[in-house]
C-alpha cells in the first residue's frame, strides 16, 4: 500500500524556533507579549520590528511540544495514531507578514528553515517541510532554497499576494527557475503577504487569506507561468477545491476577452509580465481541445472531504487532488480524521481515494 501523505500540516512556532538566530541577528528575536482582556481572557502575541501578531491560542488536544516540533517523537506517535506516514509541514507565523525590514525577514526565515531542517532529520524523513524564503531579498531566497533542498524540504512556501506583487510578476522568475532546477514545487498556501490588506481585512478570512490562493491560480495561468517554467509544479493548499471550476471558467472568459485586444487588455498583459495574450491563446486552445488545464499546468489542489468531489474531478481530474489534516491548528480547516474518513466520501472511487491519500501528494512534493 502506498504511503499516506498529509499534504498540509503545521508547526505552531514557539520561542525554541528562534534559538537559531546568530550574532547580530539575535536582536531580531521576536518577543512574546501577553494581555488580559476585560473578561479575564489571556491573549499572547509575537512582537518584532514593530509588527504585532497574535499567537495561535493553546490547543488542549495537542501538547505544546508536539505542536512546536520540539517533541519530534511525540509528533510521530500522533501520526501513527492518525494513520499518516508523512506530514508536510507549513508555517503558522509566516502566514501573515512579519517584518517591515528585509534584514529582519531574512534572519527569521533563516532561523525557521534551520529549525525545520533539524526536525526533519530527527524524524527520519517522516516530517517534510516547505522552505520559507525571505522574498524581499531574492538572493537570500535562492540560498534558502538550496539549503532546504539539502535538508529535507519538499516545496517552497509562498502566499498568493506577496507585498505589492501578484505571483505572475517577473520579479519571481528567478525563484521559479531555482525551484524548478531543484525539483521543489511552488506551494501557494492560505495566507496574505501584504501588510495593509492583512491588517485591514484580517477579520474576513475569505477575503484576506483564502481569496489570494484563488487569485494566484488565475494569475499564474494568465501570466503564462506554467508554460514558461515547464518543470515547475504548483500546489494550492488549504483553500479547498470547490472553487476550481469557477476560477477556470473565469480564466477562459478572461482569456477570450484579452485575445480581442484593446487598450485595457494591453495594459493587463503588460502588468502581468507582457505574455498574457500568448498565455490566453494557449488557455483557449486547451479549453477548445477539451484538455485538462489543471493537469497540463501541473497544478495540485488541496481538497476537503466536504467538497463535491464528483463535480470537482470533472475539472481537476483524479490525479491532481491532495488533502491534509491541517494538524496543529484549531480552526475550521482542521480535519484530523481526513484519511480515515476518505473512503466514505461520495464521488470518490478507488483511484481517486488512492490519489488523495498519498499518490498525488507524492508527485506534487517529489516524495
Amino acid at each position: 500500500m502506498s504511503k499516506v501523505i498529509d499534504a498540509d500540516a503545521h508547526i505552531v512556532e514557539s520561542q525554541a524556533l528562534w534559538d537559531g538566530l546568530e550574532g547580530r541577528d539575535k536582536r531580531f528575536r521576536p518577543a512574546t507579549l501577553s494581555e488580559t482582556d476585560g473578561d479575564g481572557q489571556s491573549r499572547d502575541f509575537w512582537l518584532v520590528d514593530g509588527v504585532l501578531r497574535r499567537l495561535m491560542p493553546a490547543y488542549s488536544r495537542i501538547p505544546p511540544a508536539i505542536r512546536d516540533l520540539t517533541d519530534v517523537s511525540g509528533r510521530l506517535a500522533v501520526m501513527d495514531e492518525l494513520g499518516v506516514d508523512v506530514q508536510v509541514i507549513y508555517p503558522t507565523y509566516f502566514l501573515a507578514p512579519v517584518a517591515y525590514r528585509t534584514e529582519v525577514l531574512v534572519a527569521l526565515c533563516r532561523s525557521y528553515n534551520r529549525f525545520l531542517a533539524d526536525a526533519s532529520e530527527r524524524s527520519g524523513g517522516r516530517l517534510r517541510w516547505v522552505v520559507a524564503p525571505p522574498l524581499d531579498s531574492m538572493a537570500d531566497s535562492l540560498a534558502e532554497l538550496e539549503f532546504g533542498k539539502q535538508h529535507g524540504a519538499c516545496g517552497v512556501f509562498i502566499r498568493g499576494l506577496e507585498g505589492e506583487r501578484i505571483l505572475s510578476d517577473p520579479y519571481f522568475h528567478p525563484l521559479y527557475d531555482k525551484a524548478a532546477a531543484l525539483d521543489l514545487p511552488l506551494c501557494i498556501h492560505v495566507g496574505n503577504g501584504n501588510m495593509f490588506v492583512f491588517d485591514k481585512f484580517k477579520s474576513s478570512a475569505l477575503f484576506a487569506s483564502r481569496s489570494p490562493v484563488l487569485a494566484a491560480f488565475q494569475d499564474l495561468l494568465l501570466g503564462g507561468i506554467p508554460d514558461r517554467f515547464p518543470a515547475l509544479r504548483f500546489g494550492f493548499i488549504e483553500a479547498g477545491a470547490q472553487w476550481v471550476p469557477y476560477v477556470i471558467s473565469e480564466v477562459t472568459r478572461r482569456a477570450e476577452w484579452i485575445s480581442k485586444g484593446g487598450p485595457l487588455a494591453a495594459f493587463i498583459a503588460n502588468e502581468m509580465g507582457g505574455n498574457t495574450k500568448e498565455a490566453s491563446r494557449q488557455a483557449r486552445e486547451k479549453d477548445a481541445q477539451g484538455l485538462n488545464i489543471v493537469r497540463d499546468s501541473r497544478f495540485y489542489v488541496g481538497c476537503r472531504l466536504t467538497d463535491d468531489l464528483d463535480y470537482v474531478q470533472r475539472w481537476a481530474g483524479k490525479k491532481n487532488l491532495v488533502t491534509g489534516t491541517d494538524y496543529g491548528h484549531d480552526d475550521y480547516s482542521e480535519d484530523l480524521e481526513a484519511f480515515s474518513n476518505l473512503r466514505s466520501v461520495p464521488g470518490a472511487d478507488v483511484e481517486a481515494i488512492d490519489g488523495i491519500r498519498g499518490n498525488n501528494a507524492r508527485v506534487l512534493y517529489g516524495i
